[in-house]
C-alpha cells in the first residue's frame, strides 16, 4: 500500500469504535480526500486484516500494535500459512480456539472448511423490488456490474462492486441491497394478500421489504424494534419501496402493543444472534466472541421468542430466524421452542452455509401450534 493509505488505514484503526464497518463509513466521510480508488484499497486490506488477525498477530514481534499488524499485511502470504502442520485448526483458520471450538460442535470435520469460507471476501447480492421493476430490466440497468440471476426470486449477484447506493434505480426504489439467504429467509412468511404480519425484531426493515409484495398492497404489516434509529430507517425504506400497508411501532407504544395480542396470521422473530454465519462482513465479531457472550444471546432469544409468540393468532404462524450457524442458537432452541410451547414444525429448518463466492449463513424455522 502506498504511504497515504497506510497512514489512514493506522489512524483508523487507533480511533475507531463500534462496528467497523458503520466505523469506516463514518471516518471516510470525515476524510473527504480519501479518494474512491484509495478507499477500496484502504477497505479490501482493514477487512483481510481482522480476518487473518490471529495468524498474524503470531508472526509479529511483541508488543503487538496496529502499525505492526498494518506493515505485517504485506509480507502475510495466506496460501502458505494454510501449509503448515505445526499449528492447530484454530490458528490456522485465525479463529480464537473458544470460538473454534463451537463450530466443530457443530459442523465437526467440516468446521475448518467453513471457517476458512468466513474469512473470504462476501459476494455482493442485490434484490429486485417486483412492486417497481423485474429482474430483466434490473439484469440490464445493472450491467456495468456484472449481474448474475440468484437462486431466490428475485435476486441478482453482481460480480463487479459499485457506488450502488448513487444509482437512480435504487434512489427510485427498484431494488435493495440484500444478501440471498436473507431473501430466502424472509420468503419463509408466506403471507397472502389480506394476511396480517408483525416484523417482531424488525432493524430497518429487510426482511418486510421482501416479503411485503407478496400482500398486494391489502393487509397490514407491523414493524416492532426496540432501537428508533433503525425504525426510523425502516420507514424510509418503505416509503422508497413504494410499499404503503405497513407501520411501524416504537416500544413506547406500549398501549398499541398490548392490543395486538394475538392478531396476526404470521410472526417474524429474526432474533438477536451471534451473528457467526455473517463473519465475513463483520469480521471483528470473531475476536469479541465468548461462551458467556453465546449463552446470554440463547437466553434473550428465548424471551423474545416467548413474548413474540404472544401476538400470534391461534391458527398463526411463527417463523424464527438468526443469521447464527450454531446449534446452541438454531436447532436447540428450536427443540426448546416446540417442547415449551406446543409448538410444530411446519416444514424443514432452512440454514445455508457459507462457502467461497455464494450466501451468508442463516437459519429459519417455521412453526405452527401442535
Amino acid at each position: 500500500m502506498t504511504p497515504f493509505r497506510t497512514h489512514h488505514l493506522i489512524q483508523f484503526l487507533e480511533t475507531y469504535e463500534g462496528a467497523i464497518d458503520f466505523a469506516l463509513s463514518q471516518y471516510f466521510r470525515k476524510h473527504k480526500a480519501i479518494g474512491s480508488k484509495d478507499r477500496v484499497a484502504i477497505s479490501e486490506a482493514l477487512y483481510f486484516m481482522i480476518r487473518w488477525q490471529r495468524a498474524i498477530d503470531f508472526q509479529i514481534q511483541k508488543p503487538i500494535t496496529w502499525k505492526k499488524r498494518v506493515e505485517a499485511i504485506s509480507n502475510f502470504n495466506k496460501e502458505d500459512w494454510l501449509k503448515r502442520n505445526d499449528i492447530n485448526e484454530a490458528l490456522k483458520t485465525s479463529f480464537p480456539d473458544e470460538l473454534f471450538q463451537v463450530f466443530k460442535n457443530t459442523f465437526g470435520s467440516k468446521s475448518f472448511e467453513v471457517a476458512l469460507a468466513l474469512n473470504e471476501a462476501a459476494p455482493t447480492f442485490i434484490r429486485v423490488n417486483p412492486i417497481k421493476s423485474t429482474l430483466e430490466e434490473m439484469i440490464e440497468i445493472l450491467k456495468p456490474f456484472e449481474p448474475q440471476k440468484g437462486n431466490a426470486p428475485h435476486s441478482i449477484k453482481l460480480n463487479k462492486r459499485g457506488a450502488f447506493f448513487q444509482l437512480d434505480a435504487f434512489k427510485a426504489g427498484k431494488f435493495e441491497m440484500q444478501d440471498e439467504a436473507s431473501q430466502e429467509v424472509a420468503l419463509k412468511v408466506k403471507a397472502k394478500p389480506g394476511d396480517r404480519v408483525l416484523d417482531f425484531c424488525s432493524g430497518s426493515g429487510g426482511k418486510t421489504l421482501a416479503f411485503a409484495p407478496q400482500l398486494e398492497g391489502q393487509g397490514q404489516i407491523y414493524l416492532h424494534d426496540i432501537r428508533k434509529g433503525v425504525l426510523f430507517e425502516a420507514k424510509k425504506r418503505l416509503k422508497r419501496a413504494g410499499i404503503q400497508n405497513a407501520q411501524i411501532i416504537h416500544l413506547s407504544e406500549e398501549a398499541k402493543l398490548k392490543k395486538l395480542k394475538g392478531f396476526f396470521d404470521w410472526v417474524l422473530v429474526d432474533a438477536p444472534c451471534s451473528g457467526s454465519g455473517t463473519y465475513r462482513r463483520n469480521p471483528d465479531m470473531k475476536e469479541k466472541f465468548t461462551l458467556e457472550s453465546l449463552n446470554n444471546l440463547v437466553a434473550t432469544q428465548k424471551a423474545i421468542f416467548a413474548e413474540a409468540l404472544a401476538y400470534l393468532k391461534p391458527k398463526g404462524t411463527i417463523v424464527y430466524a438468526t443469521c447464527s450457524l450454531f446449534n446452541e442458537e438454531n436447532r436447540d432452541q428450536v427443540e426448546y421452542f416446540i417442547k415449551t410451547h406446543n409448538l410444530q414444525r411446519v416444514e424443514d429448518d432452512f440454514l445455508s452455509i457459507p462457502s467461497p463466492g455464494e450466501k451468508d449463513g442463516l437459519f429459519a424455522s417455521v412453526l405452527k401450534r401442535a
